[in-house]
């Protein structure tokens, strides 16, 4: 069982770091956990620099404030978000849209 356990895990990641789409997660704060590096290309910004970062320090405070509202819905419905438009600035300024959905991930815990 356990193997099993670690085979899907490692194939999970497998998938999801060879993606060209970024896939990214955050905490409840909006602070990310989790990305891989089609996000890294995305923003300008290494896996490391991202790992922590707020996902209000590369967007301005309307789009902020429209990101908070879709990731909050998501957790108070646990219903998927449609796609939504997201206005990012990456690390050399440029600013720029990504099409965004939303999806909460739920940990069972034993």
């Amino acid at each position: 069982m356990e193997e099993a356990l670690h085979y899907s895990e490692e194939r999970y990641r497998t998938i999801l770091e060879t993606i060209h789409e970024a896939y990214f997660e955050v905490d409840l704060a909006g602070n990310f956990t989790f990305c891989n590096d089609s996000m890294s290309r995305l923003t300008g910004h290494s896996k490391e620099e991202l790992l922590g970062m707020n996902h209000k320090q590369f967007t301005n405070k309307e789009t902020a404030k429209e990101v908070f509202q879709a990731f909050n819905e998501v957790y108070n419905t646990g219903k998927p978000s449609k796609v939504f438009d997201w206005q990012i600035i990456r690390k050399n300024g440029i600013e720029g849209y990504i099409e965004t959905s939303v999806t909460l991930k739920k940990r069972f815990i034993r």
